[in-house]
This record gives structure tokens, sequence and C-alpha cells, in this order.
């Protein structure tokens, strides 16, 4: 019973089946639609002329919608660009650097196009794919641009234009641009008019300091650096080659340009073809020239020019030679480093210049803090002779004897000189002697016997008296002796000498005697 209750619904559901699936693949479809075109690149194209004779250019509007989530920039190319066909855009940077489009917004622009002497069918269109790749997501977005090449007429293609331009020049040397115009046919042309024209580019682009020379100024801030003409007659195939001399500003900064190459019957347009155009950068050293050098009074001033000749912004090292007493009395603005390189002192200056940009090093050699030098040296010993005690003592010690390992004896040697050419009378010599040794009476008198000598709590001081002559050096000695024998070391105070001088009572020390027992003198 419960078999045939079921057996009609699997039939049913089995019936149903494909209607049911198909249904739910439509309905997953809608649902991917969405999804799919997120993040693509949409290209349409409208054509504003594609119908084109011989040199003639085709146009079209080209709308790029960015569907991507990010903000991105596009770059436009078309398949055999430069092979079969010419492309040129409007305005000319968006073929040059790209466009940016912000996501989910779109941009259009003119996009023209002319065959390279390709076969020509009025019947038959040609097909161009005209890519447009995101920069950052690498999508492409592809739109097909049909032209129609119109046949050649009899006389229609009066000349062809054979241009040699470099794909990029360098603003240091100067350029030669060659054009060779070919006539196929019996006409001849009279002065027409051969024109080189380049976009517009900001002076700032061109450095400081530039010659105008052929430029053309646009404005304020814009000029052109590439404008000239030449006027040519041609007779019936003949071929002729124009050169046109290209000069640039030194200092141009590297940029991207477009070159137009317009040939003129009168008011007829023959030929126009634009091509890109770059600016090579190049690096070369700072030029470093003495500009001015000064001297006054053992002090030179010497001003250094450094000078941009590349078209880039650098920074660079400027080397200016010294030595190693130069390097001593020298002082620079700006302030520089000092190397020795290859054993050659040098003064390391880091320079940062913009094209063209002229900078000054002022390097400054002072040699009078040496005569300062000399003369303040001259006066301290001047003073120092000037004012110096005319009497002056000194003190040593010899004879030590040692006893058990200590000090028991020793000769004390005073020198008294007289430095002047004056006599002074009653000199006197003090001597403190510690308590802890005595003074020996019993060589007291080897040269100069003692005047007196008093005894005090600290020891015995013990007095000289004498006269000294003109130049005299003095020498007295003395012992000491030590009951027991005295370990380490010990000092005796600096010798006193008292003299009259001009009614004043001048007195002078003596050195500190320092002992040890450590060191036995003979």
């Amino acid at each position: 019973m419960v078999k045939t209750i079921n057996q009609p619904a699997c039939s049913a559901f089995s019936t149903r089946s494909p209607l049911f699936s198909l249904i739910i693949i439509l309905f997953a479809v809608l649902l991917l639609v969405p999804f799919a075109s997120a993040n693509t690149v949409i290209v349409k194209a409208k054509p504003e002329r594609n119908v084109v004779k011989v040199d003639e250019w085709a146009s079209f509007y080209v709308t790029i919608f960015n569907n991507q989530s990010i903000h991105d920039i596009f770059h436009i190319s078309v398949e055999q660009e430069g092979v079969e066909w010419s492309m040129v855009t409007s305005p000319p940077e968006y073929g040059l650097t790209g466009i940016r489009i912000k996501s989910d917004e779109y941009e259009t622009m003119r996009v023209f196009l002319k065959d390279l002497h390709l076969p020509r069918d009025a019947a038959r269109p040609r097909t161009i794919n005209l890519i447009a790749e995101s920069a950052y997501l690498q999508r492409k977005g592809v739109a097909e641009l049909q032209v129609y090449l119109l046949p050649i007429e009899a006389y229609e293609k009066n000349i062809s234009v054979l241009p040699y331009f470099p794909p990029s020049i360098h603003p240091k040397e100067q350029q030669m641009l060659q054009v060779d115009i070919v006539n196929r046919n019996a006409r001849q042309y009279n002065q027409l008019e051969v024109t080189l024209d380049s976009v517009p580019v900001q002076k700032a682009k061109l450095g400081v300091d530039f010659q105008l020379g052929d430029m053309v100024v646009v404005d304020d801030e814009h000029i052109k650096l590439i404008s000239t003409s030449s006027i040519v007659d041609l007779k019936p195939n003949e071929t002729k080659a124009i050169k046109f001399g290209l000069g640039l500003p030194k200092t141009v900064e590297p940029l991207q340009t477009t070159l137009t190459l317009t040939i003129k019957d009168g008011n007829d347009t023959l030929y126009q073809q634009s091509f890109p155009l770059a600016i090579d950068a190049y690096s070369v050293p700072f030029s470093a020239e003495l500009s001015s050098s000064k001297t006054v009074f053992l002090k030179t001033t010497d001003a250094i020019t450094v000078t941009n000749q590349q078209n880039i912004r650098e920074t660079q090292q400027v080397v200016i030679p010294s030595s190693f007493w130069k390097r001593l009395f020298t002082e620079t603005e700006p302030l520089s480093e000092v190397k020795k390189i290859n054993g050659q002192y040098n003064h390391i200056f880091s320079v940062d210049l913009s094209p063209g940009e002229v900078t000054t090093i002022v390097v400054v050699r002072n040699y009078r803090i040496v005569l300062y030098g000399i003369i303040f040296a001259g006066l301290i010993v001047f003073l120092y002779f000037m004012f110096r005690s005319p009497i002056d003592v000194r003190k040593h010690a010899e004879k030590i004897q040692l006893q058990e390992g200590g000090i028991v004896e020793l000769r004390v040697v005073m020198t008294v000189k007289n430095r002047s050419h004056h006599r002074y009378d009653d000199v006197q010599i003090l001597e403190k002697i510690p308590a802890l040794i005595k003074f020996d009476k019993d060589h007291a008198g080897d040269t100069l016997a003692p005047s007196k000598i008093v005894k005090t709590h600290h020891g015995e001081v013990v007095y000289w008296s004498f006269d000294l002559e003109a130049q005299e050096e003095r020498i007295i000695p003395y012992h000491i002796k030590s009951k027991l024998s005295i370990l380490g070391d010990f000092t005796i105070p600096p010798s006193v000498l008292l003299f009259m001088l001009n009614g004043h009572k001048i007195r002078v020390k003596s050195n500190r005697l320092d002992i040890s027992s450590s060191t036995k003198i003979e």
C-alpha cells in the first residue's frame, strides 16, 4: 500500500526535475553577474572620424570605466603600434604617462590613429584592438576600433616623410634631427613649411640661469623646448633631407614630452605626426673654481664657486686640498670635514644643488694666531725674567746612609745663585730641620758655618748669613743625622732665603726635599 502511494510522487518529481534544475542554474547566473563585472575594466569607443584618406588621422572618443575597488592608473596601447599604426591622444599626457581614474568613475579622451602605409580597401574596415591596462591590478579592457582606409587617388599622396628622431636626447650635447621628404609625383612644391613643435613644459623644469635660445615662451610659467621651422622647395620626384639643430638648456630636468612634425603647403596640411621624446638624465661632478682670493696680513680668504652642471638635483662631495699644517689654521664656511685620502689632507664639503644652481665655499687660512702666540710667549718670557727673583736657591740630597733598611744620615746641598749684576749684602737662609732628625754640627763648617741654630718644638731652625757678589754662585752643604733608622719617606721643608731689594725685604723659597729610604744616593 505504501509502495502504491509513493510511486506517483517519485514519478512526478522525476518529470519536473530538468525544469527545476534549469531554473536553479538561471538564478545562479543572475546572482553571479554583478560579481563577474566587479573589479573589471570596461573600455567603450565611439568613432568621430573613421573613414580616412592617405596621411589622415582617424579619431575616436574612448571612455574607460574603472569598476575596480581601488583608484588606478590606466595605460592605453594599440596592437602593432609603431609597426602598422601610430597613436596620439588628446590630452597628450594620457598617452604618455597614463590616465588616473578613481574607483567606480570613468574618463573620456580622444584617440587618433593613422596607418603606416597599410594596403587600402574602402569596403573592408581595419579592426584595431585598443587596450587599457591598470597599473596596480594589471587588469585589461579592450575596445575594437574600425577604420576605413580610402584608396589612393591620382596624385593624392604627394609626398612621403621619413623622420629620423631618436627616442631620447641628451641635453648636454647638440642634437641633430633629420626629416627626409620625398616628392613622388610630377607636381612641384614651392615654399613647403616644415615645422617641429613640442608640448609646453614648466619653466621650473629648465633649472636656473638658462638661455632662451630658440625656445618659445608660451606664458609666465610655460615654455616650448622645441619650436623651429624650415622652408623647402621640392621638384618632381625629388628627395630632400632637412636637418634641425637642437640646442636644449644643459640643466633641463629629465622629462617626457611630445614632438609634432607638420608639413604645410600654404594652408593645406600635407603631413602631421607626433612622436614621444624623452630628455635623458646625466650626472657629472660639480665644478669648483677659485673665484677670488684675498690676502691681508697673514690671513688669506679664498672664495670657491661650486656649480651643478647637470640636469638633476644631487648631493655631491666637493674636495678642497689642504695639508697637515694648513688644516690647523683653516676655517671654512660651510663647515667641512677633514679627511686624509691617499696621504693627502683634504677638506670635504657635502653640497646639495639643483640643476644649474651655484653656491660659494669660503676657505680662510689665518696665520695671525701663530704671530699672536709668539708675541704672547715672548711677553711671558719677558715678564718672567723681569719679575723673577734675582737670587735663586735650590737644594738636593746626597750621601744618604742606611742602616737596617732605614735612613740614619744624609748630606743636604743648598745652591744659592745671584742671577743679577748687583751685589747683595746680608743675605740670609733659614733651614727648618724636622724633629725626627738632628743638625750635625761636626760638619757645619765645611764651607760656611751657620750664624745661629734655634731649637723649637718642631725641630731646629738653622740660619746662614753671607754676602753675594754679582753672578756669584754659593754652595752651602750640611749634614743631618737620625738617632733611629727612618723607614719610608720623609720631607725636609723648603729653605727660605731673605734679602733686601730697593728697600724691600724679598722672600724666596727653594724646592721641597723628599727623601725615601728605598733609594740610596752616594
